[in-house]
């Protein structure tokens, strides 16, 4: 490492964040070791970290340079400072020039006046961006001509006063990072090739014709341990949506999705209404219906038709909840399904959406998946991941005959089992290495009540990789 000789100027600090806030950060195997890595390009910020960076950090690769994520967080975190530093300098010789030229008979400034267009009903909170498209959920005056003459006891009141509130968002404008971090998710999901190109398309798009981020309607087929619902998670993530979750297997009616009608006596309002509702602004949401092919259709309010209305492009305009009796514009709300097959699902309701079959992993792909999972593991436990040597080839050789939905118990359990045996050595810092006994029942047995090929639902749907936060679940 060679010493910097000259302070880190705000330009050079600008330029560091920046790329750091802005470059996306992608897989890479180093060591037998799944590591989140950087492109830099060659420039300023690259002169600098190869400046003050350890040997070996800084990595030639086929598609150019890049570097460990880990290892360039103490230069950013300098490098905010440095602004930081800025910023209250020039606030503070802005306040000594106006002191300066102020006269003496000045008085102290009173409280500041607040902006009384910032507090109109209906008005958002915040300035909307410049790379942002407008929302509008419900219509205001709408809402107002609800309330006016509405019964105090009204069960609807305090929700419409609410809406009345908020009643547009703001959605961010689909970018290229959105479709480089797309692009990205093969390496965690490469049995997920199709659906990830499909999706990008869609994403260029609207990267050329400036519109709001947005999955078009679709159906992930595919047997129970691929990683459908996993992969659903992480694209909510790396597009910045929330994700919420439902099985439909567990809905016994449409109205739990609609709303149901104050008349009743639990009437509130549905699960996209509240879902709504709470919905922070710049935020896209992508609804996850699992278990399509197990949607109710035996009641008076089958599932599957409410279905219909939502995947309609006009009908989605002014989308109806039966509480509210209002109609919401639900156009940009994104809807993935899934489903081990399409026996049992409407026709109608299949020509509404792109279904892409989901292939189980191929075993030259599972090596790949095994490491993303063990990457995944130590990024959720870092103090745990101090002291774990890499995964060996013959490990991760034997580990790629597991189960995809089992994989991910499996080594957490192999990780525990080789803690436990760390500190009954009394020795709980040294490096912790797995080996095959750590494994316990080998890779790939069948276990005595189960059937590997058996086809019904698995609610863990065999996540492939383990995100920081589960999905929301509405009820």
């Amino acid at each position: 490492m060679t010493e910097q000789t000259q302070p880190m100027g705000t330009d050079l600090a600008s330029r560091l964040v920046d790329w750091y806030h802005e470059e996306q950060t992608f897989l890479m195997e180093i060591d037998h070791s799944m590591v989140a890595v950087l492109n830099v390009e060659e420039g300023p910020v690259f002169e600098y970290l190869d400046a003050v960076l350890e040997p070996g950090l800084l990595m030639r690769t086929a598609s150019g340079w890049c570097v460990p994520d880990w290892a360039v967080l103490e230069e950013v975190r300098k490098a905010q400072a440095v602004l930081r530093n800025r910023v209250s300098s020039e606030v503070e010789q802005a306040a000594d020039i106006l002191r300066a030229q102020a006269p003496a008979s000045t008085p102290e400034p009173g409280p500041p006046v607040e902006d009384e267009k910032k507090d109109l009903p209906g008005k958002p909170s915040r300035k909307r961006p410049r790379n942002a498209v407008a929302w509008p959920l419900c219509d205001a005056s709408r809402i107002d001509a609800e309330l006016k003459g509405m019964d105090s006891r009204d069960k609807r009141r305090p929700v419409l006063d609410r809406w009345k509130q908020r009643p547009e968002r703001w959605l961010p404008r689909a970018t290229r990072k959105h479709v480089k971090q797309v692009n990205a998710l093969e390496q965690a999901f490469p049995n997920f090739s199709e659906v990830i190109h499909y999706v990008r398309r869609h994403l260029m798009e609207q990267v050329f014709c400036e519109e709001p981020v947005h999955v078009p309607p679709m159906l992930l087929l595919g047997p129970p341990g691929v990683g459908k619902t996993a992969f659903g998670q992480k694209l909510a993530e790396v597009l910045g949506a929330r994700l919420l979750f439902q099985s439909l297997a567990e809905l016994t009616a449409g109205f739990a999705i609609t709303g149901m009608t104050q008349g009743w006596a639990n009437g509130a309002p549905g699960l996209i209404a509240r879902a709504l509702l709470d919905l922070p602004d710049g935020q896209p949401l992508i609804l996850l219906f699992d278990e399509l092919d197990k949607a109710r259709q035996d009641t008076t309010h089958p599932t599957d038709s409410v279905l219909l209305g939502l995947l309609d492009p006009v009908t989605s305009q002014s989308f109806r909840d039966e509480f509210l009796e209002l109609p919401l514009d639900i156009a940009p709300v994104s809807f993935l399904f899934t489903a081990n097959r399409t026996r049992g699902i409407r026709p109608e309701l299949l020509s509404r959406m792109q279904v892409i079959e989901v292939p189980p992993p191929t075993a030259s792909q599972m090596p790949a998946i095994v490491r993303s999972v063990d990457a995944a593991i130590r990024a959720k436990k870092p103090r745990l991941a101090e002291h774990l040597a890499p995964l060996e080839p013959s490990l991760i050789d034997r580990l790629a005959c597991q189960p995809p939905r089992d994989l991910m118990r499996c080594l957490e359990d192999a990780y525990a089992t080789a803690v436990e045996e760390a500190l009954d050595s009394r020795d709980p810092k040294r490096i912790i290495r797995l080996d095959q006994r750590h494994l316990g029942r080998h890779p790939g047995d069948t276990p005595s009540n189960g059937n590997p090929t058996d086809d019904s639902h698995d609610p863990a749907d065999g996540p492939l990789l383990v995100l920081p936060k589960e999905p929301e679940r509405v009820h």
